[in-house]
């Protein structure tokens, strides 16, 4: 593990001040982790402690950590069991009052994300706001406290800045999921927290995600219900058979598409 205690020169922050901790977790992602390392490098916002958490990659992916080492406070680069195993890695590792996580091949829309969304660390424990996702947004439009709990836990993750007391109380990633471990998050956070939605992109995500793979359409919607029921989500009986429908709609579409 490296540590690097200083930032171009520059010692850590006042306690006065939140420190936020950028994670991203990567795996043989050569061709899309330096723009995510210099959307980071580039924030106007200075008091930000970067993590990154490779899972022992074959390719250049340390050799480009290795290029930008000033600028990373710790990293890691080991086997690990799933990307549950490597958000909790680097929960363990951050020291910051809020956490963020933004993954191999995502990017900050702008300079000024973090500064702006640090205006909005008051009473809330989680701030959000939209990721572009291809020709769309996730989430599709302004959630609100209002909106059942299985609507609100689809908000994006990467566009969202969690503070540590969060983790402290309803626990970090659940190995149990192989892609919907933030559904499942969620669903436990949101329980326990409100939440402060900007209504601003914040991240020009990753098209080539995980999530995103076609092949796995169908594990996505089972992990979908399986948080609904391991986290007691009101009707999630009817939801999970409204998720079915989903899935066959999404799945015939990519049939049709794939012709």
């Amino acid at each position: 593990m490296q540590n690097n205690s200083q930032i171009n020169g520059s010692t850590k922050p006042l306690k006065t001040i939140p420190l936020i901790s950028i994670i991203t977790v990567v795996k043989n992602g050569e061709a899309n982790l330096e723009k995510t390392i210099q959307s980071v490098i580039s924030q106007t916002y200075k008091h930000v402690e970067y993590i990154i958490v490779d899972g022992a990659s074959t390719d250049r992916t340390v050799d480009i950590i290795h290029k930008y080492e000033q600028y990373i406070d710790y990293w890691i680069s080991e086997p690990d069991e799933g990307i549950s195993d490597a958000f909790n890695k680097g929960i363990a590792l951050s020291s910051g009052t809020w956490i963020n996580f933004l993954n191999a091949g995502d990017r900050f829309l702008n300079s000024n994300v973090i500064q702006q969304v640090s205006l909005n660390f008051n009473r809330e424990y989680i701030v959000t706001g939209f990721s572009k996702y291809k020709t769309k947004t996730i989430p599709e439009h302004i959630l609100t406290e209002n909106h059942p709990i299985q609507w609100k836990a689809k908000i994006s993750q990467q566009a969202s800045f969690v503070n540590r007391k969060v983790f402290e109380k309803v626990g970090v990633f659940s190995h149990k999921y192989y892609i919907r471990m933030d559904y499942d998050f969620w669903l436990r956070a949101l329980k326990n927290y409100n939440f402060k939605m900007l209504n601003e992109t914040l991240i020009d995500s990753d098209t080539n995600g995980i999530s995103s793979q076609g092949k796995l359409t169908k594990k996505f919607y089972q992990e979908e219900k399986k948080a609904n029921l391991g986290n007691q989500v009101k009707n999630s009986h009817s939801i999970n058979f409204l998720l079915n429908w989903r899935y066959l709609k999404d799945r015939t579409k990519r049939l049709i598409v794939n012709k």
